[in-house]
């Protein structure tokens, strides 16, 4: 296959992609996991409760994985009984190559439900394979 760099100028850069997923219900239910196709940053997580939480302080996570390597960020932490959506800018944003993975976990609360997406950006002149 061959393989494309994009302009600077190209609208990929001004758009965010945004990856979605609820995580499932239990302690430390996760998302969907996702893969990076191309040099992209995480520039954000959104979330909201689905089924709201029954202890305040549990912390949603963000993992994001390169080769063998697992991160984790941590999120703003879920309130008792509240569907309160919540939003975390990373200051220090997530980079990723093509073919790491990310993924969001509610946190260690046993009942709690989260509808996750997290807002990405294509590092300007990255490759693609189409």
């Amino acid at each position: 296959m061959a393989v494309q760099s994009f302009n600077y100028d190209h609208p990929v850069y001004l758009t965010p992609y945004v990856f979605s997923g609820l995580s499932g219900v239990g302690a430390n239910g996760v998302t969907t996991k996702f893969a990076a196709f191309t040099a992209m940053k995480i520039k954000a997580v959104h979330g909201g409760a689905v089924i709201a939480t029954t202890a305040a302080g549990s912390t949603p996570l963000l993992f994001s994985k390169t080769g063998t390597t697992t991160s984790t960020t941590t999120l703003t932490a879920l309130t008792s009984a509240s569907s309160a959506g919540f939003t975390n800018d990373l200051t220090t944003e997530v980079t990723m190559i093509q073919g790491d993975q990310f993924w969001c976990t509610h946190g260690t609360d046993a009942t709690a439900a989260v509808a996750f997406v997290i807002e990405t950006l294509v590092i300007p002149l990255s490759n693609v394979t189409p």
